[in-house]
């Protein structure tokens, strides 16, 4: 059998076991194929989003460039290698890839998005507008990407200052998103459902009794990094990590998949969180195992590493789970006025799983008012080694915020190693997007919801609890 027909084979096989969700081996059959033939585009494509979703961005940018120099009008390709340069901050080469990306393909629409970006970040917000618009008024792209393209021309609209077209873009991009997604006012029904039953569960006491970790395994310390989405984590942990030794996930998905399976795996008649009574000491030891397993996997976790951040904002709602599991792990909650957040939230495109969270503004305030009452629930009756870190602060003292947290942990700060942290080869930021991420730093960003009080006005009574209790009167 000629080796081009058995590499195709592989690539298939590898095909076949990502959609069946074993993951795992399917990158090592992917490797194979690469292994094999550098020269197979397919599999190097196939291998590089892979190793993005792994997080493995250096890996997946070397393939990439491969693939790109063997088929340069591959358009997918191009794109691909765009947007994950875009990632690291290298907007020049991204945006050369994008527009050559565009032109071979008209309807690359992340493509269209850098592009777009570039065009503001230059200061010429009217043709980036005008560009959007322009793609958004084609047939050829579907509701899902024009849902995306319209909150980014939201957040244009924001930023030149005109709040009026901002909204009218925030409410189209979510027809769009409903129009895509039909179950989303459904599935964000359940969300609230799930996290009012974790907040139930919680009593003075419960799950007191934690996992030991198995002996003969380094563990480092370990930081869980929660709070609502658009409250600071990305920032935070982008300043945790330039810490040595310090490894973090960018809200890695894992722990969540694993909590909630845990009814399928024990057989149990009885639902998430209410099953977590029905774990043994065995049950507990081998789901942190395996969730160590994961991160050593997944984050290149060594004998080196001194400080794992586990960041998945929403894992919040998972604390009575992860004090069982994790007894000797650290907590921060990021905290930021509830009006901030709820509006942060309505402009930006989350994936699929947050987005619809955040199909209409009503959805925004009543998910975050029921996961920060289990917050604050959550405060009181768990004995947790815990600090909420204020966004505000920061913003304004970055440096001291940062020694605290590493206080908590008993854990000294490279200062140098913090404030190189800027000159330092660009980490990749995918959360929600690089641009959103690194423009959350810009004080601009703090008390931006009075320009939109009356738009925030039918969500008030969810949310005014919490501006007073969090201090934000």
């Amino acid at each position: 059998m000629p080796a081009s027909i058995e590499r195709s084979e592989l690539v298939q096989r590898a095909d076949r076991l990502m959609a069946t969700g074993d993951h795992a081996e399917a990158v090592r059959v992917y490797e194979q194929a690469v292994t094999e033939s550098r020269d197979d585009v397919r599999a190097l494509h196939r291998l590089a989003i892979i190793y993005i979703r792994l997080q493995r961005q250096t890996e997946a940018a070397s393939l990439l460039m491969r693939a790109a120099e063997l088929e340069p009008s591959n358009a997918q390709v191009l794109e691909d290698l765009a947007v994950l340069l875009d990632s690291f901050g290298r907007h020049a080469e991204s945006v050369e890839l994008a527009e050559h990306a565009h032109a071979l393909d008209s309807t690359c629409a992340r493509a269209v998005s850098l592009i777009a970006k570039n065009l503001g970040r230059r200061g010429r917000s009217a043709d980036a507008v005008s560009l959007l618009e322009q793609v958004l008024a084609g047939e050829a792209i579907e509701s899902r990407i024009k849902a995306d393209l319209t909150w980014q021309l939201a957040r244009l609209h924001a930023e030149s200052g005109d709040h009026r077209q901002c909204i009218e873009s925030i409410q189209k991009a979510q027809r769009l998103l409903v129009a895509a997604l039909p179950n989303a006012p459904g599935r964000a029904n359940e969300f609230v459902d799930l996290v009012d039953r974790c907040a139930d569960a919680l009593t003075p006491g419960a799950h007191a009794h934690g996992a030991k970790a198995s002996p003969g395994t380094h563990v480092p310390k370990h930081l869980f990094l929660l709070g609502f989405p658009r409250s600071g984590t990305t920032l935070a942990e982008s300043l945790l990590v330039s810490q040595p030794g310090v490894t973090a996930t960018e809200e890695d998905q894992y722990l969540h998949h694993m909590l909630t399976g845990i009814p399928e795996r024990l057989g149990a008649q009885r639902t998430y969180p209410e099953c977590l009574e029905l774990l043994s000491a065995e049950d507990l030891s081998a789901l942190r195992d395996e969730y160590w397993r994961a991160q050593r996997y997944y984050f290149e976790i060594d004998s080196a590493t001194v400080l794992h951040v586990d960041k998945s904002p929403l894992n919040l709602i998972h604390l009575g789970a992860i004090r069982r599991l994790f007894p000797d792990a650290a907590v921060v909650v990021a905290i930021r006025d509830p009006r901030d957040v709820v509006l942060s939230c309505q402009m930006q495109s989350f994936h699929d799983g947050q987005a619809v969270l955040h199909h209409s503004l009503q959805s925004s305030a009543r998910v975050y008012a029921a996961t920060m009452r289990l917050w604050r629930r959550c405060r009181a009756c768990l004995d947790l080694a815990w600090c909420e870190l204020r966004y505000e602060s920061l913003i304004e003292d970055p440096e001291s915020r940062v020694r605290e947290i590493l206080s908590m942990l008993d854990l000294g700060m490279d200062l140098q190693a913090f404030r190189r942290r800027d000159s330092r080869p660009a980490r990749a930021i995918r959360t929600p997007s690089a641009d959103a991420a690194r423009a959350e730093t810009h004080p601009r960003a703090v008390g931006r919801w009075r320009y939109y009080e009356d738009y925030l006005k039918p969500v008030m009574t969810e949310l005014d609890p919490f501006v007073s209790a969090f201090g934000y009167e």
